[in-house]
Parts: C-alpha cells; sequence; structure tokens
C-alpha cells in the first residue's frame, strides 16, 4: 500500500514511521517547511515537498493521510488536488463532511493518544477510532490501523468529537494544572520529586476503581483550610482562581449548603 502523508508534526511522525516499520510504502511526505518534509521523509525512505503541487501522483496513490492542524484540514482539501483519491484526517473534533466535496471518499484515521516527536509511543496500545465515507475505503485504513494497533474502532464525526472532549479534560487540562502545581513547588523550594508517588497512587486508584474517589478539604468541606491554601497563593491570582472554581465545584457536588472562599 502506498500512502502520502501531508504534515510533519507530532501526529504525522509517528503515524508515518509506524506504518513505514509494518512495510507500507511512504510514497511522499509534503509539509511548509521543506525542512521537516526531508527530516520525516529522511526517516521512513519518502520524497519531500513543500507544495501540494510539486506532486506529481495525486490519485496513484492508495491513501493520503492529512496529519495537521485542524485549520488547516479545509486548506488541505480545497487545493483542487485530491478529487481523485481517498482522504483521511487524524483530528479528533473535525467533522469528516467537510471533505466530501473534493476527495474520493473521505474519512477519519484518530489516534487516541497525546505525541511528541521524540517521546516513544506504542502505537500496538494506542486506541484508533476510523470513519470513512465508502466500504471499500473503510476496509482499506482498518486494515492499516490492525497494522499498528490492537484497539481499532469505528466511530462517527460526533461521536468523536465528544471523545475527543473527554480527552481534553483527561490530558490538556490535568497537564496544565501538573505544570502549574511544578511551578508552583519551584517557587517554594519542594522538590518535584516528591510529587511522584502521590501522583503515581492517583492514577492508579482513577485506573482502578469505577467509583468516585474525590478527598480532600473541599470534598470534607473544611473551609478554613480552603482559606488558609488561597491565602498562600495570594501572589497567583491565576491558579487561585482554579483552586476557588474547583474546590467550589467539588463542594457543591458534595453539600447542600453554598460557601464562600
Amino acid at each position: 500500500m502506498r500512502i502520502v502523508v501531508i504534515g510533519s508534526g507530532n501526529v504525522a511522525t509517528h503515524l508515518a514511521q509506524g506504518l513505514f516499520h509494518k512495510g507500507v510504502t511512504i510514497d511522499a511526505i509534503i509539509s511548509r517547511k521543506m525542512e521537516n518534509a526531508e527530516a520525516l521523509g529522511s526517516l521512513v525512505e519518502a520524497d519531500a515537498f513543500d507544495n501540494m503541487k510539486k506532486y506529481a501522483n495525486w490519485g496513484k496513490e492508495d491513501l493520503v493521510l492529512i496529519a495537521v492542524k485542524d485549520n488547516a484540514i479545509d486548506e488541505v482539501m480545497s487545493s483542487g488536488l485530491l478529487k481523485h483519491s481517498d482522504v483521511v484526517h487524524t483530528s479528533g473534533s473535525y467533522d469528516s463532511k467537510g471533505m466530501r466535496n473534493y476527495c474520493h471518499a473521505y474519512g477519519a484515521f484518530y489516534p487516541f493518544q497525546t505525541f511528541r516527536k521524540t517521546a516513544a509511543v506504542d502505537l500496538s496500545l494506542v486506541p484508533f477510532f476510523l470513519e470513512m465515507s465508502s466500504e471499500k475505503g473503510l476496509r482499506k485504513i482498518e486494515e492499516l490501523a490492525c497494522l499498528l494497533s490492537n484497539s481499532v474502532h469505528n466511530l462517527n464525526s460526533s461521536e468523536r468529537k465528544k471523545l475527543h472532549l473527554s480527552g481534553v479534560f483527561l490530558n490538556n487540562f490535568i497537564y496544565f494544572i501538573l505544570d502549574k502545581t511544578k511551578n508552583l513547588c519551584v517557587e517554594h523550594g519542594i522538590s518535584q520529586d516528591l510529587l511522584k508517588p502521590l501522583l503515581q497512587q492517583t492514577i492508579k486508584f482513577a485506573l482502578d476503581y469505577p467509583e468516585n474517589l474525590q478527598t480532600g478539604p473541599a470534598k470534607r468541606g473544611d473551609v478554613e483550610t480552603m482559606k488558609g491554601h488561597i491565602e498562600v497563593l495570594s501572589s497567583n491570582p491565576n491558579l487561585a482562581e482554579i483552586y476557588k472554581t474547583l474546590s467550589y465545584l467539588i463542594y457543591n457536588e458534595n453539600h447542600d449548603d453554598k460557601i464562600e472562599l
């Protein structure tokens, strides 16, 4: 199978290399910056281009994989070059129907994971969520996904957006809080290594127990402790606001009265 990859970022890098190492031919890497296209192309023995118009074999490839930012997908599709191609994007929130007037068949090839170019990811453990406008096309991308992963599922755009939303809460928001927590430790001279046992146990509880194991001052209604924490955060109003918002939400789920912090 021959694939053209449009994009050279985190997702494109992992998928292109993963497919290449499973014996899939990566015909070309296309990226706005030639150095990025060449860097990824060299890893997967693919030609590199910095403009879609420079690739001369549109319609001859088996699949076009678009791994770019959501707001760039429409620009790629409206190029007019993909009308004879089967095309998939890798977005969790983009509605695949936006592609329908620009290509032969369209859909999604969405890995539900966070990626960094330099961080190893075991793709066999990553759930892939697929959508395709044709049965033949769906079988094609199912074959590809099964080369990479042991967890392959079909999901339409509407349901995939809800899954993506859950990922934003689970990954993006949690990472933001973790980053602010690390900064707080640095500010107060606390070793970040001391956080690891608590973080590991928190994740273990979240994964191993279906029930809500929420603890802490907001859960038990310890207003004085919460006010003391907010006082510590007096020099960081943004973090104090996050603390208040989350504390109010936790408290309101567990108590009938209202509090002021």
